[in-house]
């Protein structure tokens, strides 16, 4: 399940959780700093490893498809490499409290 995907952070604990910012808003991240590698992962191993990260709940609405992801991120805050990730799948993200929502663009 989650053994393709690799998670390189110095500091995985519970220091991780930090809030995130409102898409509906301009962007604006303030999760801790992360190096993440992704490669071929689905985008529901994706998504449990960023609730995991950030401590959130994140809904996928049933509509929701994604290719097999693979990137490379290096010292960036968690909750901009989920926007940044789910952006280049054509995703968006809506923020209501510590739930993340995940729809298609548009």
């Amino acid at each position: 399940m989650l053994g393709r995907v690799l998670l390189l952070a110095a500091a995985l604990a519970a220091t991780l959780a930090g809030p995130i910012a409102d898409a509906e808003a301009a962007p604006r991240f303030v999760g801790r700093h992360i190096d993440l590698e992704l490669q071929a992962a689905e985008l529901d191993e994706v998504l449990e490893l960023f609730a995991g990260l950030g401590r959130v709940n994140i809904v996928k609405r049933g509509d929701v498809h994604a290719g097999p992801i693979t990137a490379r991120l290096r010292r960036v805050r968690w909750d901009e490499a989920l926007y940044r990730i789910l952006r280049s799948q054509k995703l968006q993200m809506r923020v209501d409290g510590n739930v993340i929502y995940v729809l298609p663009e548009g």
